[in-house]
């Protein structure tokens, strides 16, 4: 049975729209908020829980007797979540039975979890959203109950991205010590390892869990490692071998690079051609940079542009577009895409790089320099000592 479609109950327009800070979705209708709330409902419980959701429904909307029955139905089922939530959704006629019922049982096993997986859970939706700060907020609360390895790993991999990477050792090397066969830590692992310049203990991890499970993940870090000590031999045959296991799109991806950048540039097209699957950005933007180095730069932007009517935009598929057209001289259409990007991934230091670039080759060398100087004081606010001063 389907979801009805029902006439809207919400005024045409209204001046404060409800935010969900999870999802960073407005809501300007009752209809939109009873969808966010019905599919996004992890990220949106907490807010009904609050009374958040019937305050802004009774002042904003102006619709008091729908607030009143939500309020009513919290005081009736105090002890029991589930019951509000599905008793709140069931308000309003959108939602049959059966989805209502599922979606019940659904909220009923996330209610009976413990704590720490609850904090685990939201932890869990901002590292996905790139907000390491917050995801460690509740990964913090989450380890108050437990000392989970998901949770230490989990917890390591938000300080990693915020490159502090000894806080990252300390609680991935503790995830390590509690499921020691677990490869994806150790993967994690070595990645620290490197960024601390200990590329010994990095190999040692690596080869730990090439030893527990052989895969072509670990041979593509592995090549990844021995590229970086400029072991040249020994990473063309990781990448060699990494090529040989079906889970290994960044292993092809990796070996055509490694053909670009030598200048061999057919055995590069052989090899990103052989992927298993070229239904990815991956694919695309590598064919790009070696149809530049042919200079078969126009096909390249054929190319990238076709990526943009396949896929979800992705910042490196604008970045690349961008410099092909800037490199062959369409200004405008360099500046148009790089901007685009901008609107979409305003805090990414790559695209503001490109932006950069793209001033420069318009002769705005004072916006160009000022971009950088922005680049670099970003840099710094973001990864210095919190008790040093510039």
């Amino acid at each position: 049975m389907y979801t009805k479609v029902l006439p809207s109950i919400s005024p045409n327009k209204i001046k404060y729209p409800y935010h969900f800070e999870i999802t960073q979705k407005n809501i300007y209708s009752l209809e939109e908020l009873y969808y966010h709330c019905y599919y996004y409902w992890k990220e949106s419980i907490d807010d009904f829980i609050m009374g958040k959701l019937e305050d802004w429904i009774r002042e904003e909307l102006d619709l008091p007797s729908i607030a009143n029955q939500i309020a009513s139905t919290k005081e009736k089922n105090s002890k029991c979540i589930t019951k509000q939530y599905i008793d709140f959704l069931g308000i309003i006629d959108y939602f049959s039975d059966k989805e209502l019922y599922l979606l019940g049982k659904e909220i009923f096993r996330w209610e009976h979890k413990h704590e720490w997986e609850k904090a685990k859970d939201k932890g869990d939706l901002y590292i996905r959203r790139g907000e390491y700060e917050k995801a460690i907020e509740y990964y913090e609360k989450a380890l108050q109950y437990t000392e989970d390895s998901r949770v230490l790993n989990n917890i390591g991999i938000a300080y990693m991205e915020r490159k502090q990477y000894e806080k990252a050792y300390q609680y991935l090397f503790a995830a390590y010590t509690k499921t020691p066969q677990n490869i994806k830590i150790l993967f994690n692992l070595s990645f620290v390892a490197q960024q601390q310049k200990e590329y010994k203990k990095a190999e040692e991890f690596l080869k730990e869990a090439l030893s527990i499970k052989e895969c072509g993940e670990g041979w593509y870090y592995y090549g990844q490692l021995q590229e970086k000590l400029e072991n040249e031999e020994e990473a063309y045959l990781a990448y060699q071998r990494s090529i040989t296991f079906s889970d290994s799109i960044e292993g092809f991806l990796a070996l055509a690079r490694w053909y670009r950048q030598r200048n061999q540039v057919d055995q590069a097209l052989q090899v990103i051609e052989q992927l298993p699957s070229k239904h990815n950005w991956g694919y695309y933007i590598e064919k790009a940079k070696i149809l530049e180095q042919q200079k078969k730069s126009e096909d390249g932007i054929q190319l990238l542009q076709e990526a943009f009517h396949t896929f979800t935009p992705h910042p490196q598929g604008f970045i690349m577009l961008s410099k092909l057209y800037r490199t062959t001289n369409q200004k405008d259409q360099a500046s148009k895409i790089i901007q685009q990007a901008l609107q979409l991934y305003p805090n990414n230091d790559a695209v503001k790089l490109e932006w950069a670039r793209v001033q420069k080759k318009e002769g705005k060398i004072k916006n160009y320099q000022e971009i950088l100087k922005d680049i670099l004081f970003g840099w710094i606010q973001k990864y210095r000592n919190p008790l040093e001063k510039l």
